[in-house]
């Protein structure tokens, strides 16, 4: 077993993330408060893979829990979107249909990923000893790239419904959506720097505790700003909503 400084950082992040899915469970300061949890949820799996990686000095046990943080990962990405339907007035939209639609690709994913090590289609993996500490090196398979662009494709996605709603809303509900997407925007940075190895982020990944970061703002933001109220759907959105015809 080892004990590198980030671990502190993970575990940190994995309280915070408790912390803000009991008070969300409590006070349900947010009426898509189930999807917040949600996403609260596959941060700590996130987290807890990689902190019981980045402990291990196991190669075996370090592949096992990178294959369940990519859980996490999933859990995340496709709440953020879901999220962003509902936060901009679209939650008619988040039928049982939608969701399963929107998780084809991630769950088929899911399954080339816990089967790594039968194809490789997905991820290749190494170790370096790098001063005192073991890590996990990886080389991204075709599959992974494939997962990657469509949880970015969600992403863009959902930034398209949060600008929209920038630009067409009140004053004041322009500072809650402008404070969104800065905060969506923190692990997104993070997350190109791992997946392009910047700086020191080859060896761990930074994401899921920028993450943490963006929910401690954000519960801050619901306790003092009603951060978490559904915005008045915006134009667009009723349009978008609206079956029949309008003259």
């Amino acid at each position: 077993m080892q004990f590198p400084l980030y671990a502190v950082f993970l575990i940190v992040g994995m309280v915070i993330a408790i912390i803000f899915i009991a008070y969300i469970f409590k006070f349900k300061p947010a009426e898509n408060y189930k999807i917040l949890i949600v996403l609260a949820s596959g941060c700590i799996i996130w987290l807890l893979g990689n902190v019981l990686d980045i402990l291990s000095t196991d190669f075996g046990f370090k592949v096992f829990w990178n294959h369940v943080d990519s859980l996490g990962v999933v859990m995340v990405t496709i709440s953020f979107f879901f999220f962003a339907l509902g936060y901009t007035g679209r939650k008619n939209w988040v039928t049982p249909s939608m969701i399963i639609y929107i998780s084809i690709v991630p769950v088929i994913w899911l399954i080339f990923d816990f089967t790594n090590q039968f194809h490789g289609l997905s991820l290749q993996y190494g170790m370096e000893k790098i001063g005192d500490y073991y890590y996990l090196t990886k080389e991204y398979g075709i599959t992974f790239w494939i997962y990657t662009a469509y949880a970015y494709i969600l992403v863009l996605q959902s930034y398209v419904y949060l600008v929209n709603m920038l630009l067409s809303a009140s004053s004041y509900i322009k500072k809650k959506a402008g404070f969104i997407i800065f905060l969506a925007a923190i692990p997104i940075v993070f997350n190109i720097f791992y997946l392009i190895d910047l700086g020191p982020f080859k060896y761990f990944d930074p994401t899921p505790v920028s993450l943490t970061v963006s929910i401690l703002f954000f519960l801050f933001g619901i306790t003092n700003y009603r951060l978490g109220e559904i915005v008045p759907a915006t134009r667009d959105a009723l349009l978008e909503n609206i079956r029949d015809g309008v003259i």
